[in-house]
Order: C-alpha cells, then structure tokens, then sequence
C-alpha cells in the first residue's frame, strides 16, 4: 500500500494494514500477531510525522535497549502476573482501580511502569528494530512511521523479556495473566505470549463502556480466556461480534471499595455535573454541548460543574467557558466528584454507570453530527436540545423517571457488593 494512499482515521484502511503486519513473522515475536497487538494504535494514530523524526525514533529505541522502566511487587507465592502496561502509564485513575484488584489477591506478581533507570541488556537485542525495519519496509514507506511503530512494539517486547529475566532471576513461574485491556499494545502481546505456554490462562478486565460498532474488530480479536465485565450491556454489545472467549459478569472497577448508597427517594438537577467526551473527533461535539449547557444556565437555576475527560486539556476548552462555573483538573477522582452534583450530563463517557450505580440521574446528550452514540437502550433520559433538558428534569421525580434508573442500573451495571464480585470471579479462575 502506498504511504500517501492511507488514510490514519480511515478504520479499513487500519484493519487492512493489521493484517498485512499479521502476515509477517517478527524474529522475537514468533507466534505473535502484531497487527493485532498494534491494531489500535493503527487506527486512531493520526500523526503526520516528517523524515527529520526518524532520528528521535532511532534514539529512542537506543535509549529503551539500555534501560529499565518497569516495576514489580511480589506477594506471597505468586503465580499470576497482574500487568498495567505503559498503555496507561499515565492515567492514574486507571491505575487506582486496577490496584484495588490487587488487594483483593493474596499471591500475585504486579509488574506496573516506573521512572526509568539503567539496564544495558544483550546486544543482539538491540539489531532486533532493524531487522524488523527491512521486513516493515514493504508495508511503511515512510519512515519515520515505520520507526514509531517498530518503537512502539520494542518497548512491548522489552517489557515482556524484562518480567522474564525478573520471574527467572527470582524463581518464579507464572501461569495466570490478569491485564487491563487486551487489545492495546503491551497488553496484547502479553497475552498473546501467555496463550503461546502450556495450560496458561489469561484474564482482561474491562477498559471503557465498549461498544461494538466501534470496538468490534478488535474484540474479536482479543486473544484472553476470559473477559471480566461490567455487565448486561457489555455482554450483549459483545455477544453481536465473534468474540469466542468467556464473559463473567462482575461489576465496575471503580466501585471495588465504594460505600453503596440507598436508593433516594427524590432526585434532585440544582448540581449539574457535565462530563466531555475524550479524543480529538469529540471536540466539536463537546463545544456544541457546552454551547448548549451554558444557554441553559442562564435560563434556569442550576450550577455547573465541569469534568474533563483524563486525557484532554482543559485549556482546549477555556475560550468556551464562560461565567462563573466550576471546572475541576484531569486528577479529581470521579469519586469525589460525584459527592458534589445531584445529576450528570453524558454523552459516551463510561461515567453514565458511576453515576446510576450512585443513584445519580444521568441525562445523555446526543446530537445529529456526533461520532457515535452508544447509550440508546433507554431513550427517556436523552436530549437533543435546552427544551427537551427541561422536560426531563421537571420530570425527574416521576415514576417513569424512577423505573429507569432502576433498570438501567440493574442492565448496565452487575448487581452486589462488587469486591465480592471480583473476589469469586478469581477464585473460579484460581487466582487466590
């Protein structure tokens, strides 16, 4: 495929490369499908990059070979490895909910990322990205794109030999995987490996809503036995595609430690929590709803509170919004969010099952130009427009209104004390 033929948003295009990169035998990567493993990256990457970049690629490589920049914690004796790659490095939320699995764990090795520090390994393995080069060269034929991928899979394959050399030095053998998500790139390539020894078993828990039509491919091609997820809506966004492995019902991460809380017997709307959707194709979207959020304010009496999306910059935003409101940094955990606002506005952010599983009316806005729209079981909770807001929340405290926070807690979310959840889901998978 021509390099100026191919579109980075273009998700065929993604999906056709994938299967090119999966074509290829990788030397160290035998038996793994790389597209796979690179697949998102594949899919929403869409960097233009200059030839003068390839250099920075290059250094980078040089400088992951000669250092380490991984952690582990080992307790009791482990024969599960409970991995959050450098996916996620930088989303501390994420990390916080994967750590609260660990607790409920008695033997485990968790491998986390760290500040790097050096280790200068094998020499042979640093002529590894350059063979690869001349096998990717017939697919990139730009370069520096090639090198940030041949980049970005040389930092999953020396994470992989590193918690190796690591189980080797320490005598430990692990037989169970527990990711966060399979189907992004260190993760993927873990899982892969693991499914590759005898009588392995690999475990993803849940990243995000999912949703199948913009999910499908890749969760079809989740290589995990099992899949640990959030619940009825999850399991039949997945049961549309070929997803092959074992679904367990478990509950929300984020709810592992949270106090349930009663059911109110009103609701209120004074508090109004806004959360904006994460990426760049959600920009003009998110403008558009605090556009329409703020000709609401100033017609009603109601405060507003601003929550972003972990991986956007709040400064993005600051031209559009105006008036005293209150807007909360990327860190404030969705915990103590939630403590400050009567009801939440969505529009495909995982926050709308925080938020009914906290018995916090969430209203899902939805627009004729957006990307997608993922929440349509229930329709009496979505507006299009300030007089249809105003509908809903005059009839916030209707007996229509309360069947389906009912419901759609009881569809989106699992049932019970969801430690206790996760507790048995291991125990059926062996993990103590």
């Amino acid at each position: 495929m021509n390099q100026k033929e191919f579109d980075w948003s273009d998700d065929k295009a993604a999906r056709e490369l994938a299967e090119k990169i999966n074509a290829l035998s990788f030397k160290g990567c035998e038996k793994i499908l790389c597209g796979d493993a690179l697949y998102y990256i594949l899919m929403t990457d869409q960097t233009k990059l200059s030839g003068k970049e390839t250099i920075k690629y290059i250094t980078r490589i040089f400088l992951r070979w000669c250092t380490q920049n991984n952690a582990y914690k080992v307790k009791g004796s482990p024969d599960t490895l409970f991995l959050f790659s450098h996916s996620y490095g930088d989303r501390q939320e994420l990390k916080t909910n994967f750590e609260k699995v660990l607790k409920l764990v008695h033997n485990f090795v968790y491998m986390h990322p760290s500040p790097r520090r050096i280790q200068i390994k094998k020499l042979r393995l640093l002529r590894l990205p350059f063979i690869w080069d001349r096998q990717l060269a017939e697919i990139f034929r730009n370069r520096t794109q090639r090198y940030r991928m041949i980049y970005l899979l040389y930092c999953a394959y020396l994470d992989y030999y590193e918690c190796c050399m690591f189980c080797k030095k320490h005598g430990i053998q692990l037989h169970k995987l527990v990711t966060n998500c399979d189907t992004h790139l260190t993760d993927s390539f873990f899982t892969q490996k693991f499914r590759n020894r005898k009588s392995a078993k690999t475990v993803t828990l849940q990243h995000g809503a999912f949703y199948a039509r913009m999910d499908s491919w890749a969760y079809e091609k989740s290589h995990s036995d099992f899949c640990l997820v959030h619940g009825g809506y999850a399991m039949d966004e997945i049961n549309k595609i070929p997803f092959f492995h074992t679904m367990i019902p478990a509950g929300l991460l984020s709810y592992i430690g949270w106090k349930e809380k009663p059911e109110p017997e009103n609701y209120k709307a004074y508090r109004i929590g806004i959360f904006l959707d994460g990426g760049n194709f959600n920009y003009e979207h998110n403008v558009r709803l605090i556009q329409l959020m703020q000709q609401f304010k100033r017609k009603n009496n109601c405060r507003l509170y601003w929550k972003f999306h972990p991986t956007t910059n709040p400064a993005d935003y600051e031209p559009h919004i105006r008036y005293e409101q209150d807007v909360y940094s990327n860190d404030i955990l969705l915990e103590d969010f939630l403590e400050k606002i009567d009801a939440g506005i969505v529009s495909n952010s995982t926050v709308m099952m925080e938020l009914i599983k906290s018995w916090i009316p969430a209203f899902i806005y939805v627009d004729d130009k957006q990307e997608y729209d993922m929440y349509t079981k229930f329709d009496v909770c979505r507006f299009y427009n300030e007089d249809e807001l105003e509908g809903i929340i005059c009839s916030i405290n209707s007996e229509n209104m309360k069947n389906y926070m009912k419901k759609a807690r009881d569809y989106y979310c699992t049932a019970g004390d969801t430690a206790a959840n996760y507790r048995k889901a291991f125990r059926k998978l062996g993990i103590y």
